[in-house]
């Protein structure tokens, strides 16, 4: 693939590395740590994805802060810090308006900067990310603390590196994960990446899931291990309007051999392509099965035992308006009660 290499500046100082590929409308990637724009653009790990992102689009993709090109030494890897990567990034290429592919870590970074600049997110794409890190409620904390100190103590050994490959691509041919296992070797350090995961298991974005006004196609691996199916289920609930598509693989980076990868391209091009009308009826017409935001409200103010006259005054809405919101829940659940509602929403991971 071709592509142009070049530097932006963070509103910090901190230098971002960038790669610019294709034509058509502006696609942004939001930097994770598993990638390099010097090295993966060729790179089996890589190679599909980027040549497909590009395919119609002006494809722009940056290396996280304290990874690959961008500058190595820094002290943030916040939330915070990675928005406004994303804005520098978007700012220094002149685009009024882009399309957003969230992947992992940028998931929650592309959330933001759609809620905060609404009018600049055409569509957004996200795939196997979250909403809510790990130490937000949903990795034992010790579990983590052995990835970092395995990280720490041993990533200079191959070893190590391929515990990780594996991990993201379980279905990988050996050659694959071979070449990974170097190129994890040379995308940052180890103190980068434990810095650059433990700031990312904090991250909460649950607050700007309803200010989100572009249209999002949210994309998940049934079988994925690192970012749970069920958690990227829950965003296409909480956001307004999106979609949700399951698809069928183990991998965290989908491989070009697998039948998901197919399924995946197949998605984000109908949902890059189609015109404004389609997607606002695909979406109109998968919010008719799933809970709106303000259904998930009233779910989990019931399962915290108010009446319908107590959710009500919670929420700013009559005691009429809120029985409409239980019989919906009700009807969209497939329950037959309050409780059964409530319990389905806990196997949901919604409450």
């Amino acid at each position: 693939m071709e592509q142009r290499i070049g530097f932006a500046t963070s509103a910090d100082g901190t230098r971002l590395a960038y790669a610019v590929a294709g034509r058509g409308f502006p696609l942004v990637r939001p930097a994770t740590w598993l990638t390099g724009v010097e090295h993966d653009a060729g790179h089996p790990m890589w190679r599909h994805w980027w040549q497909e992102l590009a395919r119609d689009h002006t494809f722009v993709r940056y290396d996280q802060r304290g990874c690959g090109l961008s500058t190595r030494h820094v002290e943030d890897f916040s939330l915070e810090a990675r928005v406004r990567d994303l804005e520098a990034i978007i700012d220094h290429h002149g685009f009024e308006r882009v399309n957003l592919f969230g992947h992992s870590h940028g998931v929650p970074v592309s959330i933001v900067y759609a809620a905060r600049h609404p009018e600049r997110v055409h569509r957004m794409v996200l795939f196997n990310g979250f909403a809510r890190g790990p130490y937000a409620g949903w990795r034992p904390a010790d579990v983590q603390d052995a990835i970092f100190q395995l990280i720490r103590s041993s990533w200079h050994e191959p070893k190590t590196r391929r515990v990780f490959a594996v991990w993201n691509m379980p279905t990988a041919t050996p050659d694959v994960i071979e070449a990974t296992v170097d190129l994890l070797h040379e995308i940052t350090s180890p103190d980068n990446i434990v810095d650059l995961m433990s700031a990312a298991t904090h991250f909460d974005v649950s607050d700007y899931l309803d200010q989100v006004r572009a249209s999002v196609l949210v994309m998940q691996s049934t079988q994925g291990e690192i970012n749970p199916a069920e958690r990227n289920r829950v965003l296409a609930t909480l956001l307004p309007n999106a979609i949700s598509v399951d698809i069928d693989s183990k991998n965290n980076v989908l491989r070009p051999d697998e039948p998901g990868w197919e399924a995946f391209v197949s998605e984000f091009r109908a949902f890059c392509t189609a015109p404004d009308s389609d997607i606002q009826a695909r979406t109109a017409a998968h919010a008719e099965h799933t809970l709106s935001g303000r259904e998930v409200q009233v779910l989990r103010l019931i399962a915290d035992g108010k009446t319908d006259k107590a959710i009500g005054v919670a929420l700013g809405i009559s005691v009429r308006t809120v029985s409409n919101h239980v019989k919906r829940i009700l009807q969209k659940t497939g329950t037959e009660n309050r409780a059964h509602a409530v319990a389905w929403g806990a196997r949901q991971e919604l409450l």
